[in-house]
């Protein structure tokens, strides 16, 4: 079982700081990476903006061949030419995941809770009605998204179109972290975590959410 993890996008709302942020005494993107490699998956992390940095935050994690890091130079063009990137690294006979560095609430357990609960081509976690992270695919799906190199020009929603023509899916219900990301320094500095509760995220309209991580 395999894991890429997208960590090359610009992060403008956050200035580019986001997944260099501290988090459980380390950071974003170093956590998001550890939760991977802890569900036992191989793991392949993109880098784009701010490689180097990224790089050096995951550096303690390394254990080749279990992690691989790569550099999309075309990261500009947005999350669809990183997928496509990363999936060259992909194995061709095991199953994967795609998930995205800036949602540290996702967790090992919810790679495997995915791993036991999911037989079907492709399984995405949803909650409220809301897709979220990660997709699990089969490893059928490779040939599809590599196919996707010629016809991806930069654009923004090129990621969501290359999930929308991967047909036969099954979306598995889950707690609200399938949906959280970190868009914003403001976002991060208001979130917080007692136990196993995601106790208020609130944001500069004063809106709030209270969500249990199950």
């Amino acid at each position: 079982m395999q894991n890429l993890i997208l960590a090359a996008g610009l992060g403008m709302r956050s200035k580019g700081k986001k997944l260099l942020l501290p988090y459980k005494g380390t950071t974003i993107v170093a956590y998001a990476v550890q939760q991977s490699l802890r569900a036992g998956l191989r793991t392949v992390l993109v880098t784009g903006f701010k490689a180097e940095q990224v790089t050096q935050a995951v550096a303690h994690l390394a254990c080749p061949p279990q992690l691989q890091i790569i550099h999309n130079e075309h990261y500009r063009k947005g999350q669809g030419s990183s997928t496509i990137c990363g999936a060259t690294y992909l194995g061709h006979d095991s199953p994967f995941f795609i998930s995205l560095a800036d949602m540290p609430f996702i967790e090992s357990r919810h790679y495997l809770y995915l791993i036991e609960q999911t037989s079907a081509p492709v399984s995405r976690p949803s909650y409220k009605g809301k897709l979220g992270h990660p997709v699990l695919l089969d490893p059928s799906f490779l040939a599809i998204i590599r196919s996707q190199k010629k016809a991806l020009l930069p654009c923004v929603g090129c990621y969501r179109v290359i999930l929308s023509r991967l047909s036969r899916l099954t979306m598995r219900r889950m707690s609200p972290t399938s949906t959280l990301s970190m868009h914003t320094t403001t976002w991060w500095s208001l979130v917080t975590l007692t136990g196993n509760h995601l106790i208020t995220l609130e944001c500069k309209q004063n809106l709030r959410t209270r969500a249990k991580i199950t």
